[in-house]
């Protein structure tokens, strides 16, 4: 008999602690993009030549979606239930992409995927994309290293016309993550630009 009086207490102090806090409602995970308008033409006629944007290779780990933070020397944290919608290195290609069609320079621009013959080829690999935490105060962290190279030389020789590494910064409100992604998102607007006012002026020199 007390055994089975044991027996019954203890599933009802089960019962009673799932009902109280065992079945807690899942914490939803947030997900952020990087938004900005396009600047527009650089030119008003574009060249007679073709583009092709390659995949953006990456020193971080190419399909994370984490929303890293330098909160100390050596140290990377992630945001808790605050994720990338893509990886940052599909966000910056789209961008990238975006901004290039849209930039006049050439006749078409291509998408890595595209199987057509191009002109110019443009890589490039992310260096950076962080948020750094510095004695109270909050900064997006963006370094992308392009390089333009013209494949359409004589005897099928390619030459490279641009190679620059871009670094920016911008501050943020405060360290959330909205505000990591508002910023990031000025400092990818103020990378593209320069990009692509460096690629109008590589182009023009050439003869």
């Amino acid at each position: 008999m007390r055994k089975a009086r044991y027996v019954i207490a203890a599933a009802a102090v089960i019962l009673l602690s799932g009902c109280l806090g065992g079945t807690r409602t899942p914490i939803a995970t947030t997900y952020y993009t990087l938004e900005y308008s396009p600047s527009g033409p650089v030119r008003q006629t574009a060249a007679d030549s073709v583009l092709r944007l390659e995949h953006l290779k990456s020193l971080l780990d190419p399909a994370g979606r984490d929303m890293l933070y330098r909160s100390g020397p050596f140290i990377r944290n992630a945001y808790r239930y605050h994720r990338w919608h893509v990886p940052p290195t599909e966000m910056l290609e789209g961008l990238l992409l975006r901004d290039l069609r849209g930039s006049g320079l050439f006749r078409a621009v291509l998408s890595p995927d595209e199987a057509v013959a191009a002109h110019y080829i443009l890589n490039g690999q992310v260096e950076e994309f962080l948020q750094r935490e510095d004695q109270g105060n909050s900064t997006a962290v963006l370094a992308i290293s392009m390089t333009l190279v013209d494949v359409n030389g004589t005897a099928g020789a390619s030459k490279i016309i641009l190679q620059k590494t871009y670094r920016t910064t911008e501050p943020l409100d405060s360290p959330k993550p909205v505000d990591f992604a508002k910023g990031m998102s000025a400092a990818m607007n103020r990378l593209s630009r320069a990009l692509i006012d460096d690629m109008a002026f590589a182009l023009n020199r050439r003869p």
